[in-house]
């Protein structure tokens, strides 16, 4: 095991030797996760927080969350240990399509399919190496909520889970238009599995899916400027 830790905004990384295998099957021969982390582990190891991010998002919760992670806040580094850790199969620093697999080339369109318990096992696999004995509170939203969800499923140690605006899996009207974009020949041929170059195209069709799924549906009141996915009610 070695970890790479970073000063300011960057993500720190460690990578984890060994197999590590998927719900598929399929075996990552090694796993490096990128993270996070705010305030400082206690001794007995007791006090983390583990914050899940959704589909597009990275390890930099305060980046994202500022209004939630800080001191007097609601996670509060002061009190917490708080980690949040780049999804397995994501594209902030994680093992996923951009990595090299053993033949030395990236995994690209081989790189086998995660489950939202994948995930979670990678983050479980990151917190004992980190000495985390007991997760006071994980919390989540969209797939972070599903993550959250999955952490209470197989975790003992879990004290709380925030499960936010995430079902316990998609139904069929929310996985083909977030799925469509990605699989889009332009995304995927020139995009998707280029090395430093940002798939901006097929993310700003999974960004716009749910939206379009929420106004079919009527839920969406008001498009406002410079705002213009503005949600009036969920």
């Amino acid at each position: 095991m070695s970890v790479t830790r970073t000063e300011g905004s960057a993500p720190s990384t460690i990578t984890l030797r060994g197999p590590f295998t998927l719900e598929s099957g399929d075996v990552l021969p090694s796993l490096t996760i990128a993270f996070h982390t705010w305030g400082k582990r206690s001794p007995a190891g007791d006090n983390a927080v583990v914050v899940c991010h959704a589909l597009t998002g990275s390890s930099d919760a305060a980046q994202w969350w500022p209004a939630l992670i800080g001191p007097g806040r609601a996670l509060d580094p002061c009190e917490d240990y708080i980690v949040c850790a780049n999804v397995l199969g994501g594209c902030y620093g994680t093992t996923g399509p951009s990595s090299l697999a053993s033949d030395g080339r990236p995994w690209g369109a081989r790189f086998p399919r995660v489950t939202v318990r994948d995930i979670v096992r990678a983050q479980q696999r990151l917190l004992d190496a980190l000495g985390v004995t007991r997760v006071r509170l994980v919390i989540g939203g969209s797939l972070g909520g599903m993550q959250a969800l999955e952490w209470a499923l197989l975790d003992s140690g879990v004290e709380r889970a925030a499960i936010i605006a995430a079902p316990a899996q998609h139904d069929a009207w929310g996985v083909p238009p977030a799925r469509s974009p990605l699989h889009s020949k332009h995304f995927y041929l020139s995009q998707a599995y280029a090395r430093y170059v940002a798939p901006t195209s097929g993310l700003d069709g999974v960004r716009l899916a749910p939206f379009q799924i929420l106004a079919a549906e009527g839920r969406v009141l008001a498009v406002t400027e410079p705002h213009p996915w503005h949600l009036e009610q969920l």
